[in-house]
């Protein structure tokens, strides 16, 4: 039975879709996603994204999803696969050309059981898949470019990653880095290290290194990650909701400190984030890093 969408969204020239991974693959994966221009844009498609604490893998299958990097790795368009690592701050995609796309989100300190590399290394960074594995290339090889099923793409895309998931027993180490991105994510980011370290039986010094190994940040910058996204979420205001409504739920100090934060992982104000939620495609969830300060493509 053909995988089913459980998000679509259009807008400026694109279709963006996401999906539920399978059942066995829940776990690691929060969701996957293609993206397909309609025809080739007329000019380039700029999306902000948020910091993040997640992991993503994108295959670019025509076009270029974010020109930029995408001409930086591969040297020309539809060349291939990488990894965006965690972002501590918000960058710019531009989308050219006839983009065809499909990806993977991880779930924070997931993507090592399947790329077998510290994710302080992917920080603020995008890799290309075949520097880092040729093994995990020649897995990707297969996903199916028909650019009439979606579908088809994001079950291949499943099918080499269930091939590619490493052995289990090399979980542990990982463990209390992913039960303190748990934590913080129940709580929406309000959250001190020093109640995560002791809640966790750990020094902060061991949680700091292990969150940095497993997760690629900061437990700190990770609470403010999550802190804005947890913001996000009351975006547009809605059933009679104020901005210090906002403010209070979140456990931002006042509302200064909640645009200057907001302003630093969003790249835009709360507002302007507001004032967008209805509009264009929201590929802000496709996590992308920037090469050089233009967020020209």
């Amino acid at each position: 039975m053909p995988t089913v969408a459980t998000r679509s969204v259009s807008g400026g020239g694109l279709s963006y879709r996401e999906f539920l991974p399978s059942p066995e693959l829940a776990e690691p994966i929060e969701y996957l996603w293609t993206l397909q221009a309609d025809g080739a844009l007329a000019s380039p498609v700029q999306q902000i994204s948020a910091g993040k604490s997640s992991v993503d893998l994108i295959l670019s299958l025509d076009g270029y999803f974010c020109a930029r990097a995408e001409s930086h790795l591969f040297g020309r368009p539809g060349a291939g696969a990488y990894l965006v690592g965690p972002l501590s701050e918000a960058h710019t995609i531009a989308t050219t050309g006839r983009c065809s796309a499909v990806g993977v989100r991880f779930r924070p300190g997931h993507a090592h059981k399947f790329f077998r590399l510290a994710m302080h290394e992917l920080t603020d960074r995008c890799l290309d898949v075949a520097s880092i594995s040729a093994t995990v290339e020649r897995g990707l090889s297969g996903v199916v470019h028909d650019a009439r099923h979606d579908w088809r793409r994001v079950e291949a895309m499943q099918n080499a990653l269930s091939h590619l998931r490493s052995d289990r027993s090399q979980e542990h180490a990982g463990s209390a880095a992913l039960a303190a991105i748990r934590l913080i994510d129940e709580r929406g980011g309000a959250v001190d290290v020093e109640t995560l370290a002791r809640a966790l039986g750990s020094s902060v010094r061991q949680l700091e290194r292990r969150f940095r190994a497993t997760i690629g940040l900061s437990p700190k910058l990770a609470c403010r990650i999550a802190r804005v996204r947890h913001a996000m979420s009351f975006l547009p205001l809605r059933n009679g909701q104020n901005w210090s409504d906002v403010v209070y739920a979140c456990g931002f100090y006042d509302q200064a400190h909640f645009i200057r934060e907001f302003r630093a992982i969003a790249g835009v104000t709360p507002g302007k984030f507001a004032n967008g939620c209805a509009t264009a495609p929201n590929v802000e969830e496709v996590a992308f890093v920037q090469y050089g300060a233009s967020a020209e493509g």
